[in-house]
């Protein structure tokens, strides 16, 4: 079966087009003309879309009207039970990802941790429960916060290599964003597996190569787990 995923996020889209179970090709940072192109090439036997930008009774005109696709929602039936208290406010890219690391550790508690835009932490419990979890600006947020809500500093990005002792502004503010969220990581993860000593960390999300280097810590790096986490949910629902 030839399946396309799609999920849009707040600042970026990506599809992954699978086939028989398999992940065969991926694209990101595409607009919704595009995608529509990738729906003409591939002609897949289905599709699931996620976005939260986009309401769900929007997003399928967005996407051409298709009459395979399935629009995940808080409605949509997923193998997992999900007792997230706002569950029509969640977003179903968390919800998808959390699918996806359920698939790959079922019967394991699990912290999820997606790094893009803001970084989520979610957890999963062993018994196939989605509990929640917190949300806190990524580093692309808080270097716009800090150019927008000051006078005089500058708009920076990010660099792989960074001195914690910054010796000039701009070095400062890497060091402080950078190291910052990396303590944040590091500190969330340690209070989880003061509860939960057999922890399985799962990293996803647009810098989970870059944060899974700099933490050092044995996790399962997943950058696309949220299509995976797609094609699960549609999996369920044939």
């Amino acid at each position: 079966m030839k399946l396309l995923t799609i999920d849009i996020g707040t600042s970026n889209a990506k599809l992954g087009y699978f086939l028989d179970g398999d992940l065969l090709e991926k694209q990101k940072g595409l607009n919704p003309s595009e995608i529509l192109e990738y729906i003409t090439k591939y002609k897949p036997d289905k599709i699931i879309a996620s976005s939260v930008t986009i309401p769900a009774k929007e997003l399928k005109k967005v996407l051409g009207n298709p009459n395979n696709i399935t629009i995940l929602s808080h409605n949509t039936p997923i193998p997992i039970k999900n007792e997230y208290g706002s569950k029509e406010t969640l977003g179903t890219d968390r919800l998808a990802a959390v699918v996806g690391a359920y698939g790959l550790f079922p019967g394991k508690d699990c912290l999820v941790i997606d790094t893009g835009t803001c970084i989520t932490y979610d957890y999963l419990s062993k018994e196939g429960v989605y509990k929640g979890g917190s949300i806190s600006p990524g580093m692309e947020l808080k270097f716009k916060a800090l150019n927008t809500y000051t006078s005089r500093l500058p708009l920076l990005e990010r660099k792989e290599q960074v001195e914690l002792t910054g010796d000039s502004t701009n070095n400062a503010i890497l060091s402080g964003v950078i190291y910052g969220t990396i303590a944040e990581i590091r500190e969330i993860i340690r209070m989880y597996r003061n509860k939960l000593p057999d922890l399985q960390l799962v990293i996803c999300g647009g810098d989970a190569i870059y944060f899974s280097k700099q933490l050092n810590m044995e996790m399962e790096v997943r950058p696309d787990l949220v299509l995976t986490g797609l094609k699960t949910i549609q999996e369920y629902n044939d």
